[in-house]
């Protein structure tokens, strides 16, 4: 579920936090830098050392490294993760790309896991594939409510 931050448009991604799990995966088949044509940072909640020099793994809040990096040069950052990740820089997401498979798996689990606090966002775009799998693009319409203010 790829979410991108504040201003990206559709520019090329600087940045990209590989999931944990398909870090794991990876790591099993001995592929140890998933995207390594971009920087790649992963969050991790247990302190560990990083088995490729490409790839920085960080302890530190989400929200936090994202804000960190909005403040860097270089294009827009894109974040790869599961609920709970993607839920804590929620207010700092200004696109979401939202990739569907006409697939049924089981009950589910939710988008984001993180506290009830709508927030507006506007198809921008879709791309719909022969065999039912579906991109879709939404921007935000609403500013969050806990993001700092810009301009």
């Amino acid at each position: 579920m790829p979410l991108t931050s504040r201003g990206v448009g559709r520019r090329r991604r600087r940045s990209r936090s590989p999931r944990r799990v398909v870090g794991d995966a990876g790591l099993a088949v001995g592929l140890t830098s998933p995207y390594a044509h971009l920087r790649q940072i992963v969050i991790s909640r247990t302190p560990e050392s990083s088995p490729d020099p490409a790839v920085e793994i960080t302890t530190g809040d989400p929200l936090s490294v994202v804000r960190r990096l909005e403040q860097e040069d270089g294009l827009g950052i894109r974040l790869c993760g599961g609920t709970d990740l993607a839920g804590q820089p929620l207010p700092e997401i200004d696109e979401l790309i939202i990739e569907q498979y006409p697939v049924v798996v089981g009950s589910g689990i939710p988008l984001f896991r993180a506290g009830f606090e709508p927030r507006a966002f506007t198809l921008t775009d879709r791309w719909i594939f022969e065999r039912g799998n579906v991109i879709l693009t939404y921007a935000r319409t609403s500013p969050s409510t806990d993001a700092p203010a810009v301009g």
